[in-house]
């Protein structure tokens, strides 16, 4: 079954009055498409769209103030989907918040066990690496590597090497890295 490790980001785009919800490419061999709820309700998604591989889904035509909550699957060739990714909220018209300094926020849950979600803060655009180091310093997995804006962001991290094999249990490190910075939060991995 696959697991949805997207970078998840809303914009929000007033003078069309529309949202813009926009994840980053699962790097599975076996990737169908994608698949994205949504309603105005937290937790209950009255509507859905297939996405083929596109990464990037906008909603037009609301009214100003409209509030929508948002997740995203990944379907694979054999009919599996995946859990659904964190939500996000998007209300049309509101500004996006800017945030004051960059930061690397804990993860969720922690401990954690399959997967877990890793925020993010940037005060301004920057290139940014987020990768998973052991204990004894050996990345282990780069998760997010990209030139982004000023914005609030979640990767996510399934418990998984460079190859795509499940780690074991422990004592982990997120390290943030940009040109000027580095921040680290130490995450821990349950056995199954």
């Amino acid at each position: 079954m696959l697991l949805l490790g997207m970078l998840m980001t809303t914009a929000l785009l007033a003078q069309n009055q529309s949202l813009r919800l926009q994840w980053d490419a699962v790097q599975e061999a076996d990737l169908m498409g994608y698949r994205v709820y949504w309603g105005k309700i937290s937790g209950v998604y009255s509507w859905q769209k297939e996405m083929g591989k596109e990464t990037e889904f906008v909603l037009s035509g609301l009214r100003m103030g409209e509030q929508y909550y948002f997740v995203v699957t990944a379907l694979d060739y054999w009919g599996n989907e995946s859990a659904y990714s964190r939500q996000v909220r998007g209300v049309v018209g509101e500004t996006p918040v800017i945030p004051d300094e960059m930061a690397l926020l804990p993860n969720y849950p922690n401990p954690f066990r399959p997967h877990t979600f890793i925020d993010f803060r940037l005060d301004e655009n920057r290139q940014v690496d987020i990768s998973i180091y052991n204990i004894r310093g050996r990345k282990i997995r780069n998760i997010q590597q990209a030139r982004l804006e000023a914005g609030v962001y979640t990767v996510m991290w399934d418990g998984r090497d460079e190859r795509g094999n499940r780690v074991a249990a422990g004592v982990y490190y997120c390290r943030m890295q940009t040109n000027d910075r580095t921040l680290d939060q130490k995450i821990t991995l349950l056995p199954e």
